[in-house]
């Protein structure tokens, strides 16, 4: 199928963008954060920088009252840890961060699905509200009750990717029922059930029990009959459109070129303090990693406790276990990435912000937390195990296992960018550390062998660009020079 997207007869830009909302069918949010303050940081980083803080309140304030979530304004988000909000609320949430800035066109990837009918009617009644004051609604949905049907101002029936019928929702049983095919409808049957069963019973058997005449009925036969009627003709004026026709809206629409709302560095400054609230209000979390960190220091310096000067062997275990727990001490974070992966996805494509922002975002929020985790550990190994006592030294072990422990976080995140599923991730990471890194710390670091036996393309392909092995090099030299010289 090939055409041209345009919109008041002009071509698809950022600025239409802007003026339209796409709900998907998954709710995505941060769980530790209340309805209000989603709504408070999408309209931050999604209406113009320009607007004062004051009016994007008021604007939030709008939103939760037109979708009905005064009630649980201050509620958490929640998710399948943390209790919070309903489905339903979620939904309408979904919808409030997508039409925060009031766009003229909203279009929702079925917005009932998973809910149940007393919720659904509550969601599809918040969005008829929004029809109501002007705007363009557009939504894809699944077997509507009657009544949710019956908030439907028009109806767009398709069967094989063809139009079969474009027109009031009410007209759409008479239509099939007057049709020269007289397809059978019971009366007091779900209108949007009787729809349904039509487009999928074309060119197949079980057409024929819905025509008096038994006759089977193709999906061709039923575009032909409707491009005959004033259906048809009513969908072609209003789709049978130029730019020429709209010329007076085009410098409107075009105006605005930039790609985002806001600077650079304003979204940052928003999407951290976002992020922050978010981790601090989780403290879970971060207690699990910090007792996580003490207690494989705990262990590490209970089996190599107090090793004196000549015990070279054991002090270079201790060396290479840091470094491998640092590295794969991230694989945990695999679950938490993939959903704020999927949340950029969604706030990129609406122009939020941008993949800058979001990156230096992630270094500016998480690095405290590292340095953190790290220093409990790396401060009750080295006293524990022994090493050299000298505060140099400690620093110099200190910031050599920030840096390798920084590493094995971004090589986490890049290897969850590209990984198409949170399962494909979790097993290729530790794969890929196991085969490149650590067969490179075994090899060169001399754990098993002696780096001379390796073949001199090894040592090129292999020695010079492992980054763990460098690690393990600078924490050996300064904790061993005391001793060897």
């Amino acid at each position: 199928m090939r055409g041209d997207i345009l919109f008041d007869g002009s071509p698809r830009s950022d600025e239409i963008a802007r003026r339209s909302a796409y709900v998907m069918q998954d709710n995505v949010h941060l769980p530790m954060l209340t309805v209000r303050q989603t709504l408070k940081y999408a309209s931050l980083l999604r209406m113009p920088e320009s607007i004062s803080f004051r009016n994007k309140e008021a604007r939030v304030k709008q939103i939760i009252t037109m979708l009905g979530l005064s009630e649980h304004a201050d509620t958490l988000v929640g998710d399948a840890r943390v209790r919070g909000i309903s489905g339903g609320q979620a939904k309408r949430l979904s919808i409030g961060v997508e039409i925060i800035n009031l766009p003229d066109c909203i279009y929702l990837d079925e917005p009932t699905s998973g809910l149940d009918s007393s919720i659904s009617l509550e969601v599809v009644g918040a969005i008829r509200m929004l029809a109501t004051q002007n705007r363009t609604i557009v939504a894809t949905i699944h077997q509507p009750s009657t009544a949710l049907y019956a908030m439907f101002d028009k109806l767009l029936l398709m069967a094989e990717g063809q139009v079969i019928y474009y027109g009031a929702a009410t007209e759409a049983v008479p239509f099939f029922v007057s049709s020269p095919y007289a397809f059978h409808y019971t009366r007091g049957t779900n209108p949007a059930e009787f729809v349904i069963a039509v487009a999928g019973s074309l060119h197949s058997e079980t057409s024929s029990n819905l025509v008096a005449s038994n006759e089977i009925v193709s999906v061709n036969m039923m575009v032909e009959h409707f491009r005959t009627t004033v259906f048809y003709e009513e969908l072609t004026k209003h789709v049978d459109c130029t730019p020429d026709l709209n010329a007076a809206y085009s410098p409107v629409i075009t105006a605005h070129t930039a790609a985002f709302n806001t600077s650079t560095f304003y979204q940052i400054q928003v999407l951290s303090q976002r992020d922050f609230i978010n981790m601090v209000m989780d403290p879970y979390a971060l207690i699990t990693d910090a007792v996580m960190h003490l207690m494989v220091s705990l262990f590490y310096g209970s089996i190599y406790y107090q090793l004196d000067n000549t015990q070279y062997q054991e002090r270079l275990c201790v060396l290479f276990f840091s470094l491998i727990f640092m590295i794969m001490g991230h694989q945990k974070q695999m679950p938490v990435i993939f959903r704020e992966r999927l949340l950029f996805y969604r706030e990129r494509s609406a122009g939020a912000y941008g993949a800058i922002a979001y990156w230096i975002t992630t270094i500016v929020v998480t690095v405290p937390f590292v340095f953190l985790n790290v220093f409990i550990y790396a401060i009750t190994v080295h006293q524990l195990t022994g090493l050299r006592s000298d505060p140099g030294n400690f620093y110099k072990f200190f910031i050599i296992l920030i840096l390798i422990s920084l590493t094995g976080m971004f090589t986490c995140r890049a290897v969850a960018a590209l990984a198409s599923s949170e399962q494909a991730a979790i097993t290729l990471f530790p794969a890929l550390i196991q085969v490149h890194n650590i067969s490179c710390m075994i090899i060169f670091i001399g754990c098993c062998d002696n780096s001379s036996t390796v073949t001199i393309f090894a040592a090129l392909t292999l020695r010079f660009k492992c980054c763990y092995v460098w690690n393990q090099t600078c924490c050996i030299i300064p904790t061993w020079t005391s001793f060897l010289c």
